[in-house]
C-alpha cells in the first residue's frame, strides 16, 4: 500500500487540511510583506540641490530662481558626459568658487526632497543618492544574496528537521530582522555602524522569507493528496500577491520608513504562534521513520474530517515502508545527485539560469514600480493586480496545456514584454 492510497481513506482534502491549507496560505502572504517594503522604505522622492537662498525663509523659491543654480547642458557634458542631463542637474550646482573655475560647478552635499508621496524615507535619511547610490544598491545585493542563501540553506534543513521547525524559526528571524531593520539605524550609532545593522537585518530577512516560503509550500502541497496540489501550488500564489496588497494599506497610511517597518514587525509577532498550530508533513514523518508521530498527526486529521483510520492498514503501510527501506536504503540526494548523468546536468543548469534570470527582472521590475512617472501606490497596486490576473490564467491553462507548452508560452511571453520596461533616458 502507498502512502497516498492510506490517505484516501481519511479524506486527502477533507475539512482539517482546508483550515491548515487556509493558515499557510496566511503564512505565504509576509514573505512579499518583508521583500516589497524595499519600495517603501528606500523609494527615492524627486529631489534637488540645496542651495544658498533655501535658508532665506524671507525669499520665495521659484523655478526661475531655482534654474540659476543648475549647471546647463554643455556644462554637464563638460564635466559628467556618463550621466544624463537630468541627473547632472540634480547631483550638481552652479558655483562661484575659484576651485571649480572650469566649469562652476560642484557636487551637492546636501539635498531637499519631495514630499507629495513620502514624509521620510531611509534615501532621504542616508542621501542615498547621486555619488552616494551606491549604498542603496549594495543592500539589495546583500538580500538578493540572502535570498539565495536561504534558498538553499533552509531547503536543506527542512529535508533534515522538518518543514514545522524550520517555518518556527524562520518566523522568529523575521521578527528580530523586522526589529532591527526599523531600530537599528539611529543617528546616535553613527552611520557606518547603523547601515551595517541594517544590512545585516536585511540579509537575515531574506533568508528567513525563503524559509517561510520553501516550508509553507512544500507543506501546503504535503497535507494533500495528488489530485489537489496544483490547486494549492497555484492558489497559495494568490496570497503572495494579497500580501503585496497589505503591505500597500500599510505604506499608504504610514509613510513614515521607521513607523511603516515598526507597524510590519509587529505584524510578525501573531505569526510566532503558528508554530503550535499547523502540523508537520505526515508524508515527511513516514520517509524519516517517525511512524508514532506520523499516527498521531494522521489520527488528528481522521477526527477532524469525521473520517474512519484503518489502524490495520496503516500498520500494513508502516510495514511495506520498512520492507522499501531493507530492500533499497535511503541514500542522501543532495546536490551531488544533480551531477549523476548528462540529463540532470543540462536541465540543472537551464532552469537554474532561467530561474536567475526571470527573478532578476520580475523583482527588478516589481520592486521599482515606485521609480514610474507616476502615483507610487497606484504603480504599486497595478502591480500587484496584474500578478493576480496572472496567477488566475496560469491555474486556467496549466492542466489543459501541460507544464511544458505553458512553461514555453509564459517564457515567450516573459522575453517579449520584458523590452517594455527597457528604462530609455
Amino acid at each position: 500500500m502507498q502512502f497516498d492510497d492510506f490517505y484516501k481513506n481519511i479524506e486527502a482534502f477533507g475539512r482539517y487540511q482546508k483550515i491548515k491549507y487556509f493558515l499557510i496560505c496566511l503564512t505565504y502572504m509576509f514573505p512579499p510583506i518583508m521583500v516589497y517594503t524595499w519600495s517603501f522604505t528606500a523609494a527615492t522622492p524627486s529631489f534637488r540641490c540645496r542651495t544658498p537662498i533655501d535658508d532665506i525663509s524671507e525669499v520665495s523659491i521659484t523655478d526661475k530662481i531655482l534654474q540659476n543654480y543648475k549647471p546647463s547642458k554643455s556644462q554637464c557634458h563638460q564635466y559628467q558626459n556618463q550621466i544624463s542631463l537630468s541627473e547632472c542637474q540634480r547631483c550638481f550646482q552652479l558655483t562661484n568658487e575659484t576651485y571649480y573655475n572650469d566649469t562652476h560647478m560642484k557636487p551637492c552635499t546636501n539635498f531637499i526632497f519631495d514630499r507629495t508621496y513620502y514624509q521620510s524615507t531611509l534615501v532621504e535619511e542616508w542621501y542615498m543618492v547621486c555619488n552616494r547610490i551606491s549604498l542603496k544598491s549594495f543592500v539589495q545585493i546583500v538580500f538578493f544574496f540572502g535570498y539565495m542563501v536561504g534558498s538553499l540553506v533552509f531547503g536543506i534543513l527542512s529535508d533534515k528537521f522538518g518543514r514545522r521547525p524550520i517555518m518556527g524559526v524562520s518566523f522568529v528571524l523575521i521578527t528580530i530582522a523586522s526589529f532591527m531593520c526599523a531600530f537599528a539605524p539611529h543617528p546616535k550609532l553613527g552611520f557606518e555602524i547603523s547601515y551595517a545593522f541594517f544590512v545585516l537585518g536585511r540579509f537575515l530577512l531574506a533568508c528567513a522569507t525563503r524559509g517561510v516560503a520553501l516550508t509553507g509550500f512544500v507543506i501546503g502541497s504535503e497535507i494533500v493528496g495528488p489530485k489537489q496540489r496544483l490547486f494549492t501550488g497555484i492558489v497559495i500564489e494568490y496570497f503572495f500577491a494579497g500580501g503585496e496588497l497589505i503591505l500597500l494599506g500599510f505604506a499608504y497610511f504610514i509613510r513614515t520608513w521607521r513607523l511603516l517597518n515598526t507597524a510590519l514587525a509587529i505584524l510578525s509577532i501573531p505569526f510566532l504562534f503558528f508554530y503550535f498550530i499547523l502540523p508537520e508533513s505526515p508524508r515527511w514523518l513516514i520517509s524519516q521513520g517517525h511512524y508514532n508521530h506520523a499516527e498521531r498527526v494522521l489520527r488528528r486529521i481522521s477526527e477532524a474530517n469525521e473520517s474512519f483510520f484503518d489502524s490495520i492498514a496503516y500498520d500494513d503501510l508502516i510495514n511495506e515502508e520498512k520492507k522499501r527501506e531493507a530492500l533499497y536504503p535511503k541514500k542522501s540526494h543532495g546536490l551531488r545527485s544533480l551531477f549523476q548523468s548528462k540529463i540532470m546536468i543540462i536541465i540543472a543548469i537551464n532552469m537554474s539560469f532561467q530561474w536567475f534570470v526571470q527573478n532578476l527582472v520580475f523583482y527588478g521590475v516589481s520592486q521599482n514600480t515606485g521609480a514610474w512617472l507616476t502615483d507610487p501606490y497606484i504603480a504599486f497596486l497595478a502591480g500587484a493586480l496584474v500578478e493576480i490576473v496572472a496567477y488566475f490564467i496560469v491555474h486556467l491553462v496549466l492542466n489543459r496545456w501541460g507544464r511544458k507548452l505553458a512553461y514555453c508560452t509564459f517564457v515567450l511571453l516573459f522575453g517579449f514584454f520584458s523590452f517594455f520596461v527597457v528604462p530609455i533616458q
